[in-house]
């Protein structure tokens, strides 16, 4: 084991492991994995692995380049001068993508793109989750677009329910707290008033992450190397679901045309996107109950005592993947798109209100199940399955006398999770519950 510090002497969060040192930490991830390189024995003399943590928030990719964090929670480029070389030379792979192969070991990370000031959830990755692959397994693959993504520990796409942007409440938050950030402008910056909290009272929240040395990559391809390429390649495949969601598009497009359903293009990608999420390829939100993506407790706290708020529960919410035949539930709310092309269509289209735009999902989506469950050709499809285990529900503040929409009272009521820290009542009039939509499964 071997610890680091920058040339000006400031502590980096980075530890080289040796195969014995590491293998203990990787056993509780994936023992597959661990198996595959006790087989190689590497000797503890060669191939250092690199145990890095991140406080909540700290950049870990960003313009593709890797970020380290240090003792006082600031962040440093890998390739920063002041990082030792027999660190920075060891985790640099190649000029096109300066992120090295890497396993998580501990919290969850969140990548996102920023547009317009805007960011919008891609991917959460958590524990056993790896990163890197196409390094190892497909060097010839376009990478262009991770150098405008930014990837960060924690959730960056978390948000509190409740409206928390009174400016006097904020002023007592930030006197209480020692904050430096102002009150935020909307949900998407209720993360950046999180991090502060967590950073001022030095929260010993942290993402852990073990970097492979570039000497992997270097061996990669020898004979002895080989079911640990393979065992990387069917990761690295395994995320892959093109070839499925060209399937649906074709499928859905056969039902669109034979139903003669003509709809704005936001309302049908709004509805195949919840097809998406239902099938665990694209994220959805959950209720936060434990400290898996934030300081959880610590936030709730902040707002509680610092801020005030005890007349609504200080619900946050967090991006998440939910899995068919798991009973889980998961949650889309109009007012956080995690669809950027459908931002874009929206603005270059006659502005409707949520509720209408929620009952034409809905529309779209009875025909897209009626087909999917009974339409001779429809049915061959792989959707098929799926329509017939997930249900759709659609909410709003003021449903008014719509049957098929229902009242955000029970959004709260149907969902044990809303329940966690409860202080106060449910934040129903919150501007973001102003048109949600609930995805679920049905019983087997």
């Amino acid at each position: 084991m071997f610890e680091f510090k920058t040339s000006d002497n400031v502590n980096l969060n980075v530890t080289a492991l040796n195969w014995s040192e590491a293998r203990v930490l990787l056993q509780s991830v994936d023992t597959q994995l661990v198996a595959i390189i006790d087989k190689i024995s590497p000797s503890d003399n060669e191939g250092f692995m690199y145990k890095a943590t991140y406080p909540f928030g700290n950049q870990i990719i960003k313009n593709g380049v890797l970020y380290l964090s240090t003792e006082d929670g600031a962040s440093i480029a890998y390739n920063d001068p002041s990082v030792p070389l027999n660190l920075s030379s060891n985790i640099a792979y190649d000029s096109l993508s300066e992120s090295p192969l890497a396993i998580v070991l501990d919290k969850n990370l969140e990548m996102f793109l920023t547009v317009d000031k805007k960011p919008f959830p891609l991917k959460v990755i958590s524990p056993g989750g790896i990163l890197g692959l196409s390094n190892i397994v497909d060097k010839k693959s376009n990478r262009v677009g991770s150098h405008f993504e930014t990837l960060v520990a924690g959730a960056r796409s978390a948000f509190m329910v409740a409206k928390v942007s009174d400016v006097n409440r904020h002023r007592d938050l930030k006197i209480a707290y020692n904050l430096k950030q102002n009150r935020p402008q909307s949900f998407f910056d209720h993360w950046l008033v999180f991090k502060d909290i967590a950073h001022m009272q030095k929260s010993a929240w942290r993402s852990t992450i073990l970097f492979f040395s570039n000497d992997i990559f270097k061996k990669i391809k020898d004979p002895a190397w080989i079911e640990l390429y393979n065992y990387f390649l069917q990761k690295y495949i395994s995320k892959l679901h093109s070839r499925h969601l060209v399937e649906w598009n074709r499928i859905l497009g056969y039902v669109e045309q034979k139903r003669n359903l003509r709809f704005i293009l936001p309302v049908i990608n709004m509805a195949r996107h919840l097809f998406a999420i239902a099938n665990g390829d694209e994220l959805c939100f959950r209720p936060a109950t434990n400290t898996s993506s934030v300081p959880l407790n610590l936030i709730q706290e902040a707002y509680i005592h610092g801020y005030g708020l005890k007349e609504y529960s200080p619900i946050i919410m967090e991006p998440a993947y939910i899995k068919p035949y798991q009973k889980d539930v998961g949650y889309y709310f109009c007012n956080y798109s995690t669809l950027p092309q459908l931002e874009f269509e929206l603005s270059g289209t006659v502005k409707r209100s949520i509720m209408n735009f929620i009952k034409e999902v809905q529309y779209v989506i009875d025909i897209y199940q009626d087909s999917l469950q009974h339409d001779v050709t429809a049915t061959q499809c792989s959707l098929s399955a799926l329509s017939r285990i997930v249900d759709f529900f659609y909410y709003h503040d003021e449903p008014k006398d719509d049957a098929s929409i229902k009242n955000i009272d029970e959004f709260f009521s149907e969902d044990a999770r809303f329940l966690h820290n409860q202080v106060g009542d449910f934040p129903r009039h919150s501007q973001m519950l102003r048109g949600c939509m609930k995805i679920s499964y049905k019983n087997p």
